[in-house]
This record gives structure tokens, sequence and C-alpha cells, in this order.
């Protein structure tokens, strides 16, 4: 009878650390998606995302790094409207604007920063801009 009641133990702790390896596999999706929805809520109107790539440092995804594209029209817009309702008639690019907007964010620290902005060519219609996010709560890579 105790060899039932082993086999049985062992069955069930088997079965509670295949059920916990799903539970964290849940979790882990769940929270990429949200930090994924938290960023694309701080984009502004006319822009996308061409690349969202994930930075792993010491087995901790600590940063996320995206790469995105705005029409100038819209962006130049943000801009007026955003030193429009500035108190101190601070101008703020379109760029920093969506930098302020993610740091402020549950998800994402202060170190967030603007690592590539390139100038628009005359008679361009879009403006690229790179931008690395930290992470408050690094994710852990399994």
């Amino acid at each position: 009878m105790s060899s039932k009641l082993q086999a049985a133990k062992t069955e069930q702790t088997k079965s509670s650390q295949r059920t916990q390896a799903l539970l964290d596999v849940v979790a882990l999706r769940t929270r990429w998606l949200e930090m994924t929805e938290a960023i694309h809520s701080c984009l502004l109107e006319g822009v996308w995302l061409k690349s969202l790539r994930p930075v792993v440092e010491g087995g901790e995804i600590k940063r996320i790094v995206i790469e995105g594209v705005g029409f100038k029209d819209k962006l130049d817009l943000a801009k007026a409207a955003a030193k429009a309702a500035s108190d101190t008639g601070a101008e703020k690019t379109a760029i920093e604007i969506m930098r302020d907007n993610i740091r402020n964010s549950a998800f994402f620290t202060p170190d967030t920063e603007i690592t590539a902005e390139p100038m628009a060519g005359p008679g361009a219609f879009a403006s690229e801009f790179t931008i690395g996010i930290g992470l408050k709560n690094p994710v852990k890579v399994q």
C-alpha cells in the first residue's frame, strides 16, 4: 500500500510541477502582452513600430529597443500641440514626448532614452526613431 501511496504522491508532484510551468508561461505571455500594449498606448497618432527587440543581460530581459517611424506631418502637429500646452513654452520633439510617455508608464523606468532620431531630409514624409526602454521589473529568461 505504501508503494501505491508513494507513486500517487510522486505523480501529484509531477502534475503540480507541470501545472506551475504552464502557469509561468501564461504569466510571462500575459506580462509581455501588457508591456507591448503599454508601449503601443504611448505612441502618437501616425506612428508605427518597425521592430521591438528584447535585450537580454545576465539571463534577464532588462531593456526593450523599439524602432519606429512616424508621418512627419503628424509628428509636427504633436510637437505644436505639446508646445501650446506647455506652461514654460518648452519645445520637445514628438519623439521626446513619446519617450516621456513611456517613462511615465507603470512598466518602464526613467532610464528610457532616445538612441537615434535621424533628421528627416527635405521633402521627407516620415521620420524614424529608436528608443531604448528600461524595464522596472526585468523578465527572467528560461
